[in-house]
């Protein structure tokens, strides 16, 4: 069984039907035909978005020709990736489910 925060890959197709409803409005139901599903681990196993993609600056290091000489270097200061910025859109056709441990289905 899928719990949340679990990955899963999900091969498939989606099937849009157009309808109208008892009252006379149209509407639009999306379907999801999958064909294979399979889980991909969890949030906790992968680790967080920066600790996946973040990104380190290498420090510069400068040597010498002279062999009694000794190599000094810095470690640079690496920035955090910052997680990208996405808009909601308009969600006014959407409902908002509430954020608990079930799961609809």
């Amino acid at each position: 069984y899928f719990t949340k925060g679990s990955m899963i890959a999900v091969q498939g197709s989606l099937r849009v039907d157009n309808y109208t409803d008892r009252d006379g409005n149209k509407r639009t139901r999306y379907d999801v035909q999958a064909d294979n599903v399979s889980f991909c681990g969890s949030k906790r196993e992968s680790g967080s978005y920066e600790e996946n993609h973040s990104y380190h600056n290498a420090g510069n290091t400068s040597s010498s020709s002279n062999s009694n000489s000794q190599q000094s270097s810095t470690p640079a200061a690496s920035a955090p990736a910052a997680a990208p910025a996405y808009s909601s859109g308009d969600t006014g056709d959407f409902q908002e489910l509430p954020d608990d441990d079930d799961l609809p289905f």
